[in-house]
């Protein structure tokens, strides 16, 4: 994948909009743990790196690095949200995974007058400007950002959580569905942090029966 510049915010500044934030979240579709999302402010200044992609097309070591290049060198404005396994079985994921943007946003410490949003649903909630782009972390540099600041900060909860629940392997799964997760969950039993609607969906019996 092509790394990012920031052609596109460049193009909306010229429109008028100088603080513009990147929105994405991670964890959709693990098994365990939240819904963690970001929201990035990046400098529209900010210099070249080859590593500003989406996050799925990065390894973790480097993801590590971009987002300490990020933080610590550029000083980039960003702000988590999470959605709770409690809050994910309450609303359903989709919804979730909003609310979990939504608490990005709120979290920076400047408001933004741009929203761009991977996907293709705006934020309720918000008033301010905002543009949902589908596959947006493969676009736009500052939805790549938000896409690594996410998941690096997300591995990180899980592979705290692992130390509390060592026999499902979250520190290397990060709560995704492997085969050696769901042997675990057969062994085991759920954790509090399992999502335990998701394994009632068709899909998940129909993939693994031979667990249950």
């Amino acid at each position: 994948m092509t790394p990012l510049d920031l052609t596109f915010e460049k193009r909306l500044s010229n429109d008028g909009y100088r603080l513009i934030a990147g929105i994405d979240e991670v964890g959709r579709g693990a098994l365990a743990g939240p819904i963690v999302a970001a929201a990035v402010i990046l400098p529209l200044e900010l210099p070249f790196h080859q590593s500003l992609k989406d996050s799925k097309c990065v390894g973790e070591k480097k993801r590590e690095s971009v987002v300490r290049w990020l933080i610590k060198e550029i000083e980039i404005k960003y702000g988590l949200g999470f959605s709770s396994v409690e809050e994910i079985e309450k609303c359903n994921v989709h919804k979730a995974s909003l609310l979990a943007m939504r608490r990005a946003v709120c979290c920076l410490d400047v408001e933004p007058d741009l929203l761009l949003i991977d996907g293709i649903w705006k934020l309720p909630g918000i008033e301010i400007t905002s543009i949902p782009i589908a596959q947006g972390d493969a676009k736009v540099a500052s939805i790549a950002a938000a896409s690594l600041v996410a998941k690096v900060n997300r591995d990180l909860w899980m592979t705290k959580l692992g130390s509390l629940y060592r026999n499902y392997g979250w520190d290397k799964n990060k709560g995704y569905g492997t085969p050696s997760h769901f042997a675990a969950i057969k062994t085991n039993g759920f954790s509090p942090f399992h999502r335990k609607s998701f394994f009632r969906k068709r899909e998940f019996f129909g993939q693994y029966e031979g667990y249950w």
